[in-house]
């Protein structure tokens, strides 16, 4: 009897032992749990937050850029826009001077002279200021024409200049017996080369000037 009561104070012992520990380990296991869950939800908390952070910043980043971008293309246009009204300044007063060379250098090597008209010496005289003017307008204000137009003005100057003297100097030329063959080298130069290149400089002029659908222009007279 005393053994039995014993061993059942034993086991009485061991399962209260044995369901203390059971509650101890379970509620280290709940304590442990809420920890984990306190813990995620504060890093979640503060992940959130940063991420938060970090969008206000970089909107922030953002529309600074785009606000100074818009700022480089407010100048860029203003720029583009003084330098358009300046190319266009320039064209407008080179081409009425190429006209007018054009125009003096045809009256001037013309084989057929009306009466009443001016002599051939004035004629010259008319010519050399044209070409002054124009070569003045031009040395001044090629800076503001594209580099391959300067280009095709300098050629187109080089032949006025090169038609004028050759006719001044060969067809003129009270020693040459035979002029004819220079004068109507010159002629075929004016309505061939030339015109041509005037064309091609006028549809450059339009096209600088934001004319998309210009053509090869109107004939030179």
């Amino acid at each position: 009897m005393q053994s039995d009561f014993i061993l059942q104070v034993i086991t009485s012992s061991f399962v209260g032992f044995s369901a203390s520990a059971i509650i101890v380990w379970l509620s280290k296991q709940w304590i442990s749990e809420r920890l984990k869950n306190a813990i995620r939800a504060e890093y979640d908390l503060k992940l959130e937050t940063h991420k938060a952070q970090l969008k206000a910043q970089s909107d922030v980043e953002i529309e600074k850029l785009r606000s100074q971008l818009n700022l480089v293309a407010l100048e860029h246009d203003v720029v583009f826009s003084r330098l358009h009204e300046k190319r266009g300044e320039a064209i407008s007063e080179i081409y009425a001077h190429l006209i007018k060379v054009n125009q003096c250098l045809s009256e001037y090597v013309k084989s057929i002279e009306m009466a009443g008209e001016k002599p051939r010496e004035e004629r010259y005289n008319d010519l050399a200021d044209a070409h002054k003017m124009f070569f003045e307008s031009f040395t001044a204000k090629a800076i503001f024409l594209p580099e391959q137009t300067a280009r095709k003005l300098e050629e187109l100057n080089k032949a006025f200049v090169q038609t004028g003297n050759q006719f001044r100097l060969i067809v003129l030329n009270p020693h040459n017996p035979s002029p004819h063959q220079m004068w109507n080298e010159i002629g075929e130069r004016l309505e061939g080369p030339v015109k041509s290149s005037m064309r091609d400089l006028e549809t450059e002029f339009r096209r600088l000037l934001g004319d998309k659908s210009s053509g090869n222009g109107p004939p030179i007279s």
